[in-house]
């Protein structure tokens, strides 16, 4: 993985953990680990809105953002979130 993926991993967990744990506690499942199940969508959205939150992209240009030092797919996925769901 890249810096970038790196830095976005521990969030994309903090996700499953809010997102899909059961009432009945946390769980680990790494059956299918790689696939691109329902759940690791969602994981990776909350993921992008944490690491570059909407209000962010809606005050900067793509430019200044790249030149903060955000990753440059990551950032076409996030601002890819926000246009199709305004988040």
């Amino acid at each position: 993985p890249n810096r970038a993926e790196k830095a976005d991993r521990p969030i994309h967990e903090i996700g499953h953990f809010l997102l899909h744990t059961p009432d009945s506690g946390a769980t680990a499942n790494f059956h299918g680990v790689g696939r691109r199940t329902r759940q690791e969508i969602e994981a990776d959205a909350f993921a992008l809105c944490a690491l570059i939150p909407r209000l962010m992209l809606e005050d900067r240009t793509i430019d200044e953002l790249v030149n903060d030092g955000i990753d440059p797919e990551i950032l076409s996925e996030r601002v890819n979130l926000y246009r199709l769901y305004s988040i």
